[in-house]
């Protein structure tokens, strides 16, 4: 009997090798484009929150590869929304670095599926990564928020899990977190998207209990 839909999120769900990722960049990926033919924008931050909320997150600047530099696009407007400046980013972490760190950090914590947001998420993950060797690389499935949510959406039914227990659930998120602070930094946003996420599919899933509810004679 699952008592509560935290207990079931912790305990139940096979999805607890996930982590959500979020990334700050150079530019929106539709705005490098407008730039001219080959012109790309790229990640200078990256954070990742785990399933479980006590878990250890990770996040680091990443400082812009040769290549980035040369033909990626950088946008002011971008960089007054996150606050990084070219300067900051020039002693920031090697891009190879990053991945080397972030490559560790989810083998040891055995993370086999990372979630973002948007496309452009899974855009800047391809971006970082491609910056090293493919033995280097760290191998996980990256996807966005919606391409997961009908497998989630499954786990739960498998489960049988109450109308009530997934009513609980939704209302158990505040409109916004209390803790949320900084409006663009890529390891609260990432906090923010798994929340976001969950308090979502919760929703979703007590409507679609509610749906299928027995009609009253």
């Amino acid at each position: 009997m699952i008592k509560s839909a935290r207990q079931f999120v912790e305990d139940f769900l096979p999805y607890n090798r996930v982590g959500f990722a979020d990334f700050e960049a150079s530019s929106f990926p539709t705005r490098a484009k407008k730039e001219g033919p080959g012109v790309f924008s790229y990640p200078v931050q990256i954070g990742i929150a785990q399933f479980n909320a006590n878990s250890e997150t990770f996040a680091s600047c990443i400082r812009p590869t040769e290549k980035w530099e040369k033909r990626g696009f950088w946008d002011v407007q971008s960089e007054k929304i996150h606050g990084l400046s070219r300067q900051q980013l020039a002693s920031a972490p090697k891009a190879c670095d990053v991945v080397s760190s972030l490559k560790r950090f989810l083998e040891s914590n055995e993370i086999e599926v990372l979630i973002g947001g948007h496309e452009f998420d899974r855009d800047w993950w391809q971006t970082l990564i491609s910056s090293v060797p493919k033995i280097a690389k760290p191998q996980v499935r990256f996807v966005t928020w919606s391409d997961i949510a009908y497998d989630l959406g499954g786990a739960l039914l498998a489960q049988s899990v109450d109308l009530e227990v997934a009513v609980e659930a939704a209302m158990s998120f505040p409109a916004r977190p209390p803790w949320l602070s900084k409006a663009h930094d890529a390891l609260d946003d990432a906090l923010y998207l798994r929340y976001a996420a969950l308090k979502t599919f919760f929703r979703s899933y007590a409507a679609y209990r509610r749906s299928f509810r027995p009609a009253k004679a």
